[in-house]
């Protein structure tokens, strides 16, 4: 994949019609499929700040098949953009925090990924200006403060807007449960403290926490994740996500078990998720979230 000048492009995204492993193209701008049905097919290649481009090619089986293929600038303008669905994510989050004017923060998947998991306050104790309190143990339900703000609340959210993918997780009243959450199905999460979530809506002064939950781009195939410690904590988990063409979903069930320190304090947790989406447009994605939770204490 090379430019109109001619210079090799990193970092495109490569997919080829009916498979369902997309690739990135490397420094040099080259990249590989193999064990292709032989026929003809298309090749898509998209690129932030270019036109998207694409090819058919027939595909002969025992032969290696050599594209070229020149990816033309085109000028995109970004405004209350949020993308779901590419390798590059995180970059994107990152760029668009870092052009917020104020106190915002951002906690990655690898920061997740090393904590307990078990409630909010594993991945948002250590975040400034952020103060969550869980009810006891490993319980979901916590009280959240974003620079003081909601301190006088009781249990759950109230004062600070909480979201999964920028879309409100609340009750009407403002009341927010947070026992169909699951961290382990979480990519990001993004915090804006004071008025820097405004964006979101004027009644959100004391802060937002918004969750990205993981999609079939930014998930493997197929994951197991297994964790035990003391006090008869047990975490599991199995989940799946791929693409398919303009189709990708992420499905995942987890269960967490705690026998707590003292007696009648046993805790256990069964959620399933599920993240749906399809590409109608290079402009437009449909997508669906589900969370169930079964919650015994």
């Amino acid at each position: 994949i090379t430019s109109e000048s001619g210079l090799a492009v990193s970092g495109a995204m490569v997919s080829i019609e009916g498979v369902v492993v997309n690739m990135q193209t490397g420094p040099d701008g080259s990249f590989k499929f193999s064990g292709l049905r032989p026929g003809k097919s298309r090749i898509l290649v998209r690129k932030l700040g270019f036109a998207p481009t694409e090819e058919r090619v027939t595909i002969i089986a025992g032969t290696e098949t050599r594209v070229i293929l020149v990816l033309r600038p085109r000028a995109t303008q970004l405004a209350e953009l949020s993308v779901i669905g590419t390798r590059g994510d995180l970059d994107e989050r990152r760029d668009r925090l870092a052009d917020v004017p104020g106190a915002v923060a951002l906690v990655e998947s690898e920061d997740i990924e090393r904590s307990r998991q078990a409630n909010l306050k594993d991945v948002l104790g250590l975040v400034p200006g952020v103060y969550v309190q869980p009810r006891f143990g490993a319980a979901d339900e916590s009280q959240i403060s974003i620079r003081g703000s909601g301190l006088r609340s009781n249990f759950h959210a109230r004062g600070t807007n909480l979201l999964v993918n920028g879309m409100p997780y609340r009750n009407a009243d403002g009341f927010t449960d947070f026992e169909s959450l699951d961290l382990l199905t979480t990519e990001a999460i993004e915090v804006y403290k004071g008025g820097n979530a405004l964006r979101y809506g004027g009644s959100t002064l004391g802060g937002a926490i918004n969750m990205e939950t993981k999609t079939g781009y930014t998930a493997r195939p197929l994951a197991i994740v297994s964790e035990g410690g003391s006090q008869g904590l047990f975490k599991g988990q199995l989940s799946s996500g791929m693409t398919r063409g303009g189709f990708d979903y992420y499905a995942s069930y987890s269960r967490t078990s705690l026998d707590g320190f003292r007696d009648w304090s046993s805790q256990a947790r069964d959620r399933l998720n599920a993240h749906v989406g399809v590409v109608l447009s290079p402009s437009t994605d449909l997508r669906t979230f589900y969370f169930y939770a079964n919650v015994n204490e």
